[in-house]
């Protein structure tokens, strides 16, 4: 949750900057080059993809924990699988790299 929640944040500072490249280019029709320079282009990239990856990470984190909790009360991978809406081969991925931990 807490990295959905600093996702949030990264996202709505990358929209401002949407926002503000958007109307540096549309309305005031500013070079491409100027309104790049502009704007924190490649700071937000880069902070909107490692917000992306850590929320990835989270997801996975908790994915591999419920599949081990499911098969501590006896649920099967392929329930687990199908509860999660991914493939068996992936849960097993999961519980593979939770007994490898």
């Amino acid at each position: 949750m807490e990295e959905a929640r600093a996702l949030r944040k990264t996202l709505s500072a990358a929209e401002a900057h949407y926002r503000r490249a958007r109307t540096l280019l549309v309305e005031r029709r500013t070079p491409i080059q100027e309104t790049l320079a502009s704007v924190p282009t490649p700071a937000a990239r880069k902070e909107l993809t490692d917000a992306i990856a850590r929320v990835e990470e989270a997801r996975r984190r908790v994915r591999r924990a419920s599949i081990v909790l499911g098969q501590k009360e006896g649920v099967s991978l392929g329930e687990m699988a199908r509860l999660w809406g991914f493939s068996r081969q992936l849960a097993a991925r999961y519980a593979k790299e939770a007994a490898d931990e």
